[in-house]
């Protein structure tokens, strides 16, 4: 690979490029850029020409990653992170918080009061005004991932398996319950029992963790599986599946009459919702005021 000389707007490039690899392609990037597609290909063209090296194929076998374009990557998430550090040396030298506060949270944190991290991205603005903030909405494995790396200063979630890496926070509990749609038969039913129970297919979450931490002993027919709470929800609506929802998320559709409980007094699981992050955190101001934040927005409230 030859050596090329990077200029300021081959660094934003980069940025672009971090994105593109973080959505797994340009579509979504795009989306999450407010770009459009061809706008972002040209982007990458020239960035590859000032590299001297080819990032990344796009086809039919979908977005991957070069042998080179892996290592580019990888680079450039250490470089991002010394700027980010580099921004924010130069605020506290002139006593400002100022740089870029990545977050990352579980989908649907919006519907989750006990956290109310609307309110956290409030309290932020109001202390810290020249912040730029964004928050990744992912998985528990992809969260763990950026809170290593250091892509994201801190991620809330629920995490079934706690890397030693890390440093976990509780922030509050979060109660699921079972739940069948009313075009569904046990809709109706009355005096259900756990066997009646295991007779219809459920939907489990990819991660598979849901299932596993039920309260009591119980054999599902998982039958389907998604990445999402709402797509776990649309197979519920449909009828057709049976599965595990926080209360939280899932009122609205029971006030309906959507969706019904199936053995709430007996059934259900509960899990810990926590903050993670670094123990050696790029930038210790910024990952503080965060934590912090998130601790208090969610200090003394009841579980969901």
């Amino acid at each position: 690979m030859e050596q090329r000389s990077l200029k300021n707007i081959d660094i934003n490039r980069l940025r672009i490029f971090s994105t593109v690899v973080s959505c797994g392609g340009f579509a979504p990037a795009a989306e999450r850029l407010g770009m459009s597609d061809a706008s972002i290909s040209i982007h990458m063209s020239k960035l590859e020409t000032s590299l001297g090296a080819i990032l990344c194929t796009r086809g039919r076998g979908g977005f991957e990653l070069t042998p080179e374009g892996e290592k580019i990557h990888e680079a450039s998430l250490a470089l991002m992170l010394s700027l980010d550090s580099f921004t924010a040396s130069v605020g506290a030298a002139k006593g400002q918080l100022i740089g870029n506060m990545h977050l990352g949270v579980i989908d649907n944190t919006v519907f989750d009061f006990n956290l109310n991290i609307p309110e956290v991205v409030k309290r932020v603005k109001e202390i810290a005004p020249d912040i730029e903030i964004s928050i990744d909405t992912q998985s528990p494995s992809d969260l763990c991932q950026g809170v290593l790396n250091q892509n994201l200063h801190l991620a809330v979630g629920v995490f079934y398996e706690h890397h030693p890496g890390l440093k976990y926070i509780p922030l509050c509990d979060e109660k699921m319950t079972l739940y069948c749609g009313k075009h569904h038969a046990l809709y109706r039913s009355r005096n259900l029992t756990v066997d009646d129970i295991e007779k219809h297919p459920f939907v489990e979450r990819n991660y598979g963790s849901t299932l596993s931490n039920v309260n009591i002993p119980l054999e599902p027919r998982v039958s389907a599986f998604t990445s999402s709470l709402e797509a776990t929800l649309l197979l519920i609506l449909s009828g057709e599946y049976i599965g595990f929802l926080p209360n939280y998320y899932a009122q609205q559709w029971s006030d309906s009459g959507e969706i019904r409980t199936l053995l709430s007094q007996s059934l259900h699981v509960k899990t810990e919702v926590s903050a993670l992050v670094h123990p050696r955190p790029v930038n210790a101001q910024i990952t503080e005021l965060l934590l912090n934040l998130v601790i208090q927005s969610s200090a003394g409230l009841p579980d969901s």
